[in-house]
């Protein structure tokens, strides 16, 4: 990584199962994870994007289920410049937890951070419990961005990583002058 290279880290939370793991490894690998697994702790995923003609680093931590997250200690929060909160669109407790998981990170001080409602498994469509009109009021309350998106067949996967690169690095020239 050159001088001008930035490194953000970006906390990707969310329920168990809603598929965290399969769209980080999508948008670094290209690939599903194959048999999905639990995640304990947290992985750290990195990969190298273009962002306005500079190249970003993103340090996408994959973190266990957030009700174990928020009980430890606040080494997963320091340093967070973004936050990725997952919810399965075939489960709606998975929205219920999204909402508190940010509430959580307020809590934890990450207020004035890019912030990234994800719908995931949009290729299960005919199973949908959470409408997309609930959602959008949702996401603007919490003050994130909204994507739907499917680990299975990529769709939208690099847009929402993208965008929260795009979003992240505007914050950050923002406060850097």
């Amino acid at each position: 990584m050159s001088r001008q290279d930035k490194s953000y880290k970006i906390l990707v939370l969310g329920a168990t199962r809603t598929g965290k793991t399969s769209l980080v490894k999508m948008f670094v690998e290209s690939q599903l994870e194959g048999e999905p697994s639990m995640t304990i702790g947290a992985v750290v995923f990195k990969k190298e994007v273009n962002i306005d003609n500079g190249r970003v680093v993103l340090d996408l931590w994959d973190v266990e289920e957030p009700r174990l997250v928020f009980t430890s200690e606040d080494s997963y929060f320091n340093g967070t410049r973004g936050v990725v909160i997952v919810y399965d669109i075939t489960r709606r407790d998975t929205l219920n937890e999204a909402v508190e998981c940010c509430k959580k990170c307020t809590k934890q001080g990450l207020i004035h951070i890019p912030r990234i409602l994800v719908g995931n498994k949009i290729d299960l469509e005919s199973d949908r419990e959470v409408s997309r009109e609930e959602v959008n009021e949702i996401a603007d309350r919490i003050h994130a961005v909204h994507y739907e998106t499917s680990a299975i067949d990529g769709k939208n996967v690099d847009d929402v990583f993208l965008k929260m690169g795009a979003m992240v690095q505007e914050m950050n020239d923002i406060t850097s002058w």
